[in-house]
């Protein structure tokens, strides 16, 4: 049966981190019973571990029910944790809603749309957490009750996305939800819907000496440079990024660790080491 939109800010394809381990939405289950819906939503982390994100919603409030507390809780039930998720508002824009029919049923599932703007967020050792949309280079550091200590940005440029860049990113989006799903996105997403520019910003990390490491677009794609501040949001400089999906990888205090694959298709495990020789700073 179809999903019920209940305004939430977790959509499939979102990405994040918890205690330094990055992670991303793969799923959503919905039920609904007389007084409103239980959601959830399946994360991957990827140290190959699952979570699971859930929130009790009331349908006669859904239309204010964007933020409130979702719980993340592992595989055995136990409770990891309370997250705050404040009010945002849903950028009706940046979203496809696909809907695929299979008999006498339907299923309903969401994508974001690459590269629109989006929240992406760190966590701190500590649990506060470095957070900001996309669309603009300024980020937050925000507290365990979500108040503001401080806010830094640094200047951004606007880098177009090429035609072919654009229609590389759809292909891919395509692949990633499976033949089942690929003829009804087929009809409803579109390359021409994908900004011709990259956000002014694509990622975010923290590693274990609480450094803010802000990837950047550029030639080789989203993240392509590495900005690097201190703890308090002060600018250190820039690096070339390694790898594409560097942020996605597990930070330590000298090394991120990340997980994907040869050309071969076989998976393996790079390790890449965080160099402060002659840096300034922390």
């Amino acid at each position: 049966s179809a999903l019920l939109d209940n305004g939430s800010p977790i959509l499939l394809d979102s990405r994040g981190s918890f205690d330094n381990l990055p992670f991303e939405i793969v799923g959503r289950l919905q039920l609904q019973h007389r007084s409103g819906t239980w959601n959830e939503w399946f994360l991957n982390f990827n140290d190959g571990t699952i979570g699971i994100i859930g929130q009790y919603v009331d349908t006669a409030a859904a239309e204010e029910s964007s933020g409130g507390a979702y719980y993340l809780t592992r595989m055995d039930g136990t409770v990891v944790d309370t997250i705050p998720f404040p009010n945002q508002p849903m950028d009706p824009e940046g979203t496809w809603t696909i809907t695929r029919k299979s008999g006498n049923n339907s299923s309903m599932m969401g994508m974001n749309i690459p590269l629109r703007p989006s929240t992406e967020s760190a966590w701190f050792p500590t649990r506060q957490k470095v957070t900001g949309r996309t669309s603009a280079y300024s980020l937050l550091i925000v507290g365990l009750k979500d108040d503001t200590l401080r806010q830094f940005s640094a200047p951004a440029t606007s880098v177009s996305i090429t035609e072919e860049q654009r229609d590389s990113i759809f292909e891919a989006e395509v692949a990633g939800v499976g033949k089942d799903w690929e003829k009804a996105v087929r009809e409803i997403a579109k390359p021409s819907q994908i900004p011709t520019t990259w956000p002014a910003w694509s990622g975010v990390a923290v590693d274990r000496h609480s450094r803010i490491w802000v990837g950047r677009p550029g030639a080789k794609g989203a993240v392509t440079t590495l900005d690097v501040f201190t703890p308090e949001g002060v600018l250190l400089g820039a690096v070339p990024a390694p790898a594409p999906r560097i942020l996605n990888g597990v930070w330590t205090r000298d090394r991120v660790y990340l997980r994907d694959e040869t050309e071969e298709g076989l998976p393996r495990i790079r390790v890449f080491r965080i160099d402060t020789l002659g840096a300034k700073g922390p």
